[in-house]
């Protein structure tokens, strides 16, 4: 046995405080290694443009609604509808009757996700409505219940004309609101990009 020395066993597990002082035996390494890989994410940092580029595909189905889920009140021309409407004032045409949505359409709105719903109409559902207990229960279904954002009173002949035009009925619509904190029901200003 001569020149042979006895190494001691390696524990069988190492401890947290085994592992500090590996860290404290060895900090320099630990400190040209860290000083490395922060030169390299600095120098990657400030090489790469400023400007990146993101791509997506949106898939946008044409939705087919039932036709039964849509009733009309309005039974005379749209031309004499707006003559009678601008020689009673804006006051009385708040009474007079209008076509849109009934409460059928909310299950359809919802099974179909929709996340937005505009009209040119004035109350956007039907009015007066389809049951005299329930005053606008399409407006406390959608917006409080469904998060369904609706539009109403728009002006949507351009944008259809338009459409049949050139046979594109596929857009981006964009309707920033008023920047008002806790506001609702105010105006926005659509803008629809092709």
């Amino acid at each position: 046995m001569s020149g042979e020395v006895a190494l001691p066993a390696p524990p069988s597990q190492f401890s947290v405080k085994d592992f500090i002082g590996g860290l404290t035996r060895r900090r320099g390494l630990v400190a040209v290694i860290a000083a490395v890989c922060v030169i390299a994410a600095l120098t990657i940092a400030l090489l790469l443009p400023p400007e990146y580029r993101s791509m997506g595909t949106i898939l946008i189905e044409q939705q087919e609604v039932p036709a039964d889920l849509v009733r009309s009140t309005v039974t005379a021309y749209a031309d004499q509808r707006l003559q009678v409407i601008a020689q009673r004032g804006a006051k009385r045409r708040f009474s007079d009757p209008s076509p849109g949505i009934g409460v059928d359409a909310i299950e359809y709105l919802h099974d179909k996700e929709v996340a937005a719903v505009a009209t040119d109409t004035l109350v956007f559902e039907v009015w007066p409505c389809e049951d005299p207990a329930a005053l606008l229960p399409v407006h406390m279904i959608d917006l409080r219940d469904l998060g369904l954002v609706q539009g109403q009173l728009w002006y949507l002949d351009d944008l259809a004309a338009d459409c049949a035009a050139d046979g594109v009925h596929e857009f981006l619509l964009a309707a920033t609101p008023l920047p008002l904190t806790h506001g609702l029901g105010g105006p926005v200003a659509p803008t629809a990009t092709k």
